[in-house]
């Protein structure tokens, strides 16, 4: 579901809320980050809960804070 916005290397706001957390790892997050450097805000699995809960943890988080250097806002579950 994420892939073809992988592309999109200028996103800056980007509201992914409905994508269910449990599907993504350290290294998508990873691969996420590097494809959107110019992220400001970020929204990721945060509208409902989930039955399995997230494989992110807060190495995901780093990822995000090295790569996406203007990023203010990131709402993600852990």
């Amino acid at each position: 579901a994420i892939a073809p916005l992988l592309s999109f290397s200028h996103l800056r706001d980007l509201n992914l809320d409905w994508i269910c957390a449990s599907a993504i790892d350290d290294a998508s997050l990873k691969t996420m980050a590097q494809s959107w450097p110019h992220l400001e805000i970020f929204c990721f699995g945060t509208s409902a809960r989930w039955l399995v809960p997230p494989s992110l943890t807060f190495v995901g988080l780093v990822y995000l804070i090295h790569h996406c250097l203007r990023l203010r806002s990131i709402a993600m579950p852990f």
